[in-house]
C-alpha cells in the first residue's frame, strides 16, 4: 500500500511524547556506520551496528538533553556511542561506491563537530525510515525546548551543549585504529535493469 501523506507536527510531538514517556525507542535496527578513526593503512571502516533512535537521552545530572542515536554491538550488546540530534540535520548524499554494492547512504551533521556521522542502509525503504524519523525526533524535541519559559531554555540548552560534548570527548568506540570487528558490506541488491542505483 503506498505511504500515506506525513503526520502534521503536532502527531509527531505526540508519538515522540508517547516513546519518551514509555521509554522505548522511536525506531531500531541495523546500519552501518562508518568509523571516525583512522586505521593503519589511512582508511575509515564500515561497522555493522545495532543502532536505536532514543526520544530521551540523559546526561550524567540526569537532566534530559533530548533524542539520540545509541549504536551498541556485541553480545551481550556494548554501547559503542551516542550522538545527539538536537539541532542537527540529515542529509541524503549523492555519494559514489567503489565497490559496486548497492547502499543508501545518509548523514546526520551539527555545526559543532568538525565532521559529519556516516550511515548507510541496506535498503532504500529503511533508509528512508530512518532519515524521516530522525528529522521527526529532532523537530519535535526543538518545539518542546521552545516552549520553555527562557530562563529554563537557556539551562536546557546550556545543558545539552554539556552533554554533546561530553559524549564528543569520549569518542564514539568507533575509532579503526586496532579495530578488528570490521563487517563486510550486505551482499549486492538486484537492481531492476535500467534502474538507477543510488
Amino acid at each position: 500500500a503506498p505511504a500515506g501523506p506525513p503526520p502534521p507536527a503536532s502527531a509527531a510531538r505526540s508519538l515522540f511524547r508517547a516513546a519518551a514517556d514509555e521509554g522505548r525507542p522511536l525506531l531500531e535496527g541495523v546500519l552501518y556506520k562508518k568509523g571516525t578513526g583512522s586505521s593503519l593503512l589511512g582508511r575509515r571502516n564500515w561497522k555493522k551496528r545495532d543502532v536505536k533512535l532514543v526520544p530521551r537521552s540523559l546526561d550524567k545530572f540526569g537532566d534530559d538533553v533530548g533524542p539520540a542515536l545509541e549504536y551498541w554491538q556485541g553480545r551481550p550488546a556494548r554501547l559503542h556511542g551516542t550522538v545527539l540530534l538536537d539541532g542537527c540535520t540529515v542529509s541524503i548524499p549523492q555519494r559514489k561506491d567503489l565497490h559496486h554494492v548497492t547502499r543508501f547512504f545518509f548523514d546526520v551533521e551539527h555545526r559543532a563537530w568538525a565532521g559529519r556521522r556516516e550511515f548507510y542502509s541496506p535498503s532504500v525503504i529503511e533508509r528512508d525510515a530512518w532519515v524521516k524519523a530522525i528529522e521527526e525526533a529532532a523537530a519535535a524535541y526543538a518545539g518542546t525546548v521552545e516552549a520553555l519559559p527562557p530562563v529554563q531554555r537557556a539551562r536546557r540548552r546550556s545543558s545539552i551543549k554539556d552533554a554533546r560534548d561530553a559524549f564528543e570527548a569520549a569518542g564514539d568506540g568507533d575509532a579503526d585504529a586496532g579495530d578488528d570487528d570490521e563487517s563486510p558490506p550486505p551482499p549486492p541488491e538486484a537492481t531492476p535493469e535500467g534502474a538507477a542505483a543510488e
